[in-house]
């Protein structure tokens, strides 16, 4: 199937070279050995979604660029309903994304750190919800 606003690229170098937006999200143990070799334009907006890399180690792998922003989306954001944590906060990043939930903008890294950790505890939350409507099936 062909989208009209997508295109298939040889490379991340390429997509790189054709974006202005980039949105890093790689399985985190990756993201140094995936990213170092990359060009990165001081004109690219940086959105990363590694959630166990600060961005100054992202900076030292990526150089200067326009905008480096740490995301923390939960997954109501598949329904729109969000909310999805920034730092630092970023009217642009915000404008881009509240389409697809509320954005909670913090210039606080222990903030997001918080952030990040409660949202790590859904996982948990929805597997024990799992295990409560198995156990009614046994009734």
């Amino acid at each position: 199937m062909k989208i009209e606003n997508v295109m298939v690229c040889s490379s991340n170098q390429e997509v790189l070279d054709r974006a202005e937006w980039i949105v890093i999200s790689v399985v985190p143990k990756s993201g140094e050995e995936i990213l170092r070799p990359l060009s990165f334009l001081g004109d690219h907006r940086v959105i990363n979604l590694m959630s166990d890399h600060k961005l100054p180690e992202i900076a030292s792998w990526i150089g200067r660029t326009r905008t480096l922003v740490h995301m923390v989306p939960l997954p109501f954001a598949a329904k729109r309903i969000g909310p999805i944590a920034i730092y630092p906060n970023n009217k642009d990043v915000s404008d881009l994304f509240a389409p697809i939930g509320e954005i909670m903008g913090v210039d606080d890294v222990k903030r997001i750190e918080a952030l990040a950790a409660i949202t790590g505890l859904t996982s948990s939350y929805y597997t024990l919800l799992l295990e409560i409507v198995k156990w009614h099936s046994l009734l």
